[in-house]
């Protein structure tokens, strides 16, 4: 290597630039999205929530209004809100619990099982203090161009719940 190649690739990596010299990075080959913990990467939207009950009868969820972020470091974070919550300050005890109730946010590191197709979001904090410390499974699909996320929670072999999430980032 001349001095001039070595002071080259010294700038550049000062400057947090690729080398020059570098291949170009491989094309994946056609068909292949990549790991499901890479398109999980973003900021979703709470499109729906409906719990399912043992009979198989559906209503809508206590959320609304919600967002889901699952960061390239492996860290999320989950809030989700009724709408028709109380906009005043709550400065009773009754509306304090109503606000608990129409409320949750939590967030920590998430792992992802594709044997099981499962995302953990192992909780370190939580409006629910009982969350804190907890695994949060949900059972994942994500649609053919990654726009739409399901989540659903299980008891047992059974759905109980399913959040559809829109990709907004």
């Amino acid at each position: 290597m001349t001095r001039q190649t070595i002071t080259l690739l010294a700038i550049c990596s000062l400057l947090g630039a690729a080398s020059p010299f570098a291949q170009a990075p491989s094309n994946p080959p056609v068909g292949s999205r990549g790991s499901v913990r890479a398109r999980l990467i973003g900021n979703w939207k709470l499109v729906s929530y409906v719990v399912i009950d043992q009979s198989g009868a559906t209503q809508p969820g206590p959320y609304d209004v919600g967002r889901v972020v699952y960061d390239a470091t492996g860290e999320m974070s989950a809030h989700l809100m009724n709408s028709k919550r109380a906009v005043a300050n709550p400065t009773t005890d009754l509306a304090r619990s109503d606000a608990y109730r129409s409320y949750i946010g939590y967030f920590g590191p998430f792992t992802v099982d594709e044997q099981k197709g499962t995302v953990t979001h192992h909780v370190i904090g939580s409006s629910y203090p009982h969350w804190a410390g907890t695994d949060q499974v949900r059972y994942y699909a994500l649609s053919d161009q990654d726009r739409h996320l399901t989540l659903s929670v299980k008891t047992g072999d059974r759905v109980t719940q399913t959040l559809v999430w829109e990709r907004i980032g």
